[in-house]
């Protein structure tokens, strides 16, 4: 059982709970915990925001986005390279030149393939911190192939307006070549937050290159936004009742 599996089977104070362990066990990780805590802390804070099913689709477009950029193998999914950074962790990032080279280093070496195994049919908290460390090391990949900061809020906005992950990339690549530096900015204006006027050209210039190059315009991203309708999550009503 893999991310996936575990996120459609348990019910939101599992998952919650389960959010709430894997920050602790990453911080008890020699080595890599100093180095991944911050990055991971901001992944699990939106995983308990958004719950579950949300957090999916954050997950799937960000190892899409990934691949779609040739940062990870195609049969490459977080949790799993958050574990390979786990199992080595005499391999540090900062004894690469970009994250790229960091990740063909963990993809070559030695991993126990049984003890990922177990920890996916039988730890969720576990499974949880290795799906942050993947996610944030991919993360991190991207904000370095695209020349700009991606917080965990685009993706959000994202997922919730609609857009395929090879948009994603798309507004990304219009973003960087717009000048932007933080694709935050993406996500602010559709939440209808203020932006400085130079960055709202910069936007309006980006939007208007992705929607050149066959991306979804921004007019139909911000309808699908407002219609969005977080699915319902079952289980959470009986797990309310037994707490």
């Amino acid at each position: 059982m893999g991310l996936f599996s575990f996120i459609g089977s348990c019910i939101g104070s599992l998952f919650s709970g389960a959010c709430k362990a894997a920050s602790s066990i990453i911080s008890k990780i020699p080595v890599l915990g100093p180095m991944m805590g911050p990055i991971t802390k901001p992944i699990l804070d939106i995983a308990i925001k958004v719950g579950k099913a949300i957090f999916e689709g954050i997950v799937r477009i960000v190892s899409e986005v990934a691949k779609i950029l040739g940062i990870v193998p195609e049969k490459t999914e977080p949790d799993e390279l958050g574990e390979r950074a786990r199992q080595n962790p005499n391999i540090k990032r900062d004894d690469f030149e970009s994250t790229d080279a960091f990740i063909k280093a963990l993809q070559e070496a030695p991993f126990d393939e049984a003890k990922f195994e177990e920890i996916k049919k039988n730890n969720p908290a576990e499974l949880m911190a290795a799906t942050a460390i993947g996610l944030g090391i991919e993360q991190k990949a991207i904000e370095e192939k695209v020349k700009m900061a991606v917080p965990m809020e685009f993706f959000e906005a994202g997922f919730k307006g609609g857009m395929s992950s090879e948009n994603m990339k798309t507004v990304l690549t219009a973003m960087s070549n717009s000048g932007l530096r933080d694709a935050g900015v993406f996500a602010t204006y559709l939440a209808g937050g203020t932006l400085s006027s130079a960055n709202n050209e910069k936007l309006k210039a980006a939007f208007a290159e992705n929607e050149k190059n066959g991306g979804m315009p921004i007019s139909q991203v911000e309808t699908n936004l407002n219609n969005y309708k977080p699915p319902v999550e079952a289980g959470e009503a009986s797990a309310v009742q037994l707490a």
